[in-house]
């Protein structure tokens, strides 16, 4: 079952990569099993950030760092990179279905998280996986209006999420539960990439890492 989700909205819009790792299952320490629905990750107090739409006028955004065109999944991770960063023999686009990856981001991401994803302008969801198996690796790559950017990263500032860096991506991390669950947020530019499990930060910089050698041009700064 193909779990590739594409979508294009219009302006306001534009969602980035986010790498969710959806519910492992099998025998390796580093597979997390299949999880239901948790409890969304915390974010500041106070109501969800209401973003500005970005302006469309002639075509031009004139508050983006550029207009990056997400890849095809294969092309945002390779199939040697999710073989090395998730387990041997995983393929592209086995996972479950779009609606309980969608009930999945819901569950695992907070309201202020969830409103920002929903003005993404561009937006693709990919998974990895073995057939069969059980085993899944989820994420998603969204692009968004500069301000709702800001507004999201100011948010998981003021919240229990712990920032770090890693060249010109700053990263968010959340662990929570029992089992332990992990929440991993990515963001260069207005390229926002998430990922849910227990690979780190590998997936997002990998994800970022393909986007620069797709867009030669682009020269994202740190939100």
């Amino acid at each position: 079952m193909s779990a590739q989700l594409v979508a294009r909205r219009g302006a306001g819009s534009l969602v980035v990569l986010s790498l969710v790792a959806v519910g492992l299952l099998g025998c390796s320490p580093t597979v997390e099993p299949e999880a239901t629905p948790t409890r969304p990750a915390p974010t500041a107090s106070g109501a969800p950030a209401t973003p500005t739409p970005v302006p469309s006028d002639e075509g031009e955004v004139p508050d983006r760092d550029l207009d990056v065109t997400v890849p095809e999944c294969s092309s945002l991770i390779t199939d040697e990179e999710a073989q090395q960063i998730f387990l041997p023999s995983f393929e592209e686009g086995v996972g479950p279905s779009a609606a309980f990856q969608e009930e999945y981001r819901q569950s695992r991401m907070g309201p202020a998280a969830v409103a920002a994803l929903d003005e993404a302008v561009e937006f693709r969801s990919c998974v990895w996986g073995v057939p069969l198996s059980g085993l899944v690796e989820h994420l998603f790559v969204a692009e968004l209006p500069s301000a709702v950017t800001q507004d999201i990263v100011a948010e998981l500032r003021s919240s229990s999420y712990v920032e770090s860096q890693s060249g010109d991506v700053t990263l968010f991390s959340y662990t929570f539960g029992d089992p332990e669950a992990y929440n991993w947020y990515g963001f260069s530019g207005d390229v926002w990439v998430g990922s849910f499990g227990q690979r780190g930060a590998a997936p997002i910089e990998a994800v970022f890492g393909n986007l620069r050698g797709a867009h030669p041009d682009w020269q994202p700064t740190a939100p």
